[in-house]
């Protein structure tokens, strides 16, 4: 699988309301923002931080605590980022 596809779908199924698909969606990304090189670029690329801050609307414990490590990870050391969560709540 290509990653440029991966992020791209993604960030694209954070519009979906089915909560189990979310819940993959924000897993599979938390993984990549880990291990994979480029992968917060290609968040930040394609509206993905004002996506997942969007999906702080949730009452699931589980998912909330994966999105927000999700921005966390995005925001470290990355000033545009924390801007961006920022003016995005």
């Amino acid at each position: 699988m290509e990653y440029k596809n991966t992020k791209e779908t993604d960030v694209c199924v954070f519009s979906s309301r089915v909560e189990s698909v979310l819940f993959y969606a924000i897993t599979t990304l938390h993984n990549l923002l880990l291990h994979q090189d480029g992968a917060k670029l290609a968040v930040r690329s394609t509206d993905g931080l004002q996506k997942m801050v969007a999906l702080l609307q949730s009452v699931n414990v589980k998912f909330l605590a994966i999105t927000t490590d999700c921005l966390q990870i995005l925001a470290y050391g990355h000033q545009d980022s924390k801007v961006c969560v920022f003016l995005c709540t």
